[in-house]
């Protein structure tokens, strides 16, 4: 199996970020998402998942790590996506979502909504 880094994953967020979210432990995202350990830490090498770390300290996940992993789960286990397809497919999402983002913002700027 091919291991991926992303440069994303490289570099570590830091606990400032995203402060209003809930962040949680990979044991509790694990039961949250109803995914092993090991399979967050496979999809966090990939990744696809990139948790939150405080110098010498745990990772911790967040609400948007939690959807990611759930949203991983079915591509591949409901739908037997691999992973590197997988990546491909939610950065996809990623653009689209931006794109009709920057749409509506322009749509308003000119005055059709």
């Amino acid at each position: 199996m091919r291991e991926h880094v992303s440069a994303t994953t490289a570099r570590s967020r830091s606990l400032g970020e995203r402060p209003q979210e809930r962040r949680y432990t990979v044991e509790v995202l694990a039961t949250l998402s109803g995914v092993g350990t090991t399979t967050i830490r496979r999809y966090e090498r990939y990744g696809l998942v990139e948790p939150t770390r405080a110098a010498g300290g745990p990772s911790w996940y967040s609400d948007h790590d939690l959807e990611r992993v759930k949203q991983i789960r079915r591509l591949s286990d409901d739908l037997g996506v691999n992973l590197a397809a997988v990546e491909v497919i939610l950065h996809m999402r990623e653009r689209m979502i931006a794109m009709h983002d920057e749409l509506v913002s322009l749509r308003r700027r000119i005055g059709l909504d």
